[in-house]
């Protein structure tokens, strides 16, 4: 699916389902196209992670693109840095689609998730690729995609994934070991934690939301009075935590209040024509 990201306050990277990225930029008002990459990818772009400098992009052939992100000139610009072939690490001779992507900062690495349910590790200092974990090997099931990943912001040792397999999973980065898992009710559609890392929240394919409050997962989770039942897809944290964007079947982005351990709906926003993919505060 298309996904887009805000490495900066008023620009905007698009990604599509034919391998191209869009860069975009606000002026005056208005939102202007300022660059194409076309066919950055053979094929779909399903994940993109940046921050202020840098662009990650993975998709459906398997391959990691790291793009240098600049503002110059009242202008825009998306250059490329380097590249990390998955499918060569694991000698898969059948492509395997990058399904999500996160980073830490301390010490720096990337975090791949794929529609194998493995897990990658790629350390940014010496460049070194390794497989954290198999998901069928006492994690996800063999059959089901690692749907979302999310990195503790302060621990870099521990991170979240969801399974299309209802697996809400805690691992340990550093010993390569699940430390919690929770079955759910429903296929896990999204997963992230908060920027303090003092929770996070999960979306089911069955549209159901719960904002759990410590690190563990088996802790009792707060949801909303009242569930949806249309499928989530994407959930965010505003920056300051108070808030939560959900992106949902039909085209709906429901916005609940988080602060002071509640989940209470706000407010929907509507306006896309099909499903949301991808939210960035």
């Amino acid at each position: 699916m298309p996904t887009i990201c805000f490495p900066s306050k008023n620009c905007v990277v698009a990604a599509t389902q034919n391998g191209s990225l869009y860069v975009f930029k606000m002026s005056s008002g208005t939102l202007m196209h300022v660059k194409t990459i076309e066919k950055a990818h053979k094929g779909p772009i399903f994940e993109l992670w940046c921050n202020e400098s840098t662009v990650l992009s993975g998709g459906k052939d398997g391959i990691l693109h790291r793009w240098r992100f600049s503002v110059k000139l009242g202008s825009a610009d998306l250059q490329y840095l380097k590249s990390s072939d998955i499918r060569a690490e694991i000698g898969c001779a059948d492509p395997v689609a990058i399904k999500s992507i996160s980073c830490r900062e301390n010490p720096p690495a990337i975090i791949v998730g794929t529609s194998n349910n493995q897990v990658f590790e790629i350390n940014e200092i010496s460049n070194q690729n390794s497989l954290v974990v198999i998901g069928h090997a006492g994690g996800h099931s063999a059959k089901a995609l690692n749907q979302s990943l999310s990195l503790h912001p302060s621990n870099p040792h521990l991170m979240l994934s969801g399974g299309a397999d209802g697996n809400l999973i805690l691992w340990d980065l550093m010993h390569k070991k699940c430390l919690e898992q929770r079955m759910m009710d429903a296929p896990i559609g999204a997963v992230h934690f908060s920027n303090n890392g003092e929770c996070f929240a999960v979306g089911l394919k069955s549209g159901h939301i719960f904002v759990h409050h410590g690190t563990g997962v088996k802790a009792e989770m707060l949801a909303p009075e009242k569930q949806r039942s249309h499928a989530v897809h994407v959930v965010k944290f505003a920056p300051n935590d108070h808030f939560l964007a959900v992106g949902r079947d039909p085209n709906w982005i429901d916005m609940y209040d988080v602060a002071g351990k509640q989940c209470t709906f706000v407010a929907t926003l509507k306006g896309h024509a099909s499903p949301i993919t991808e939210i960035d505060w």
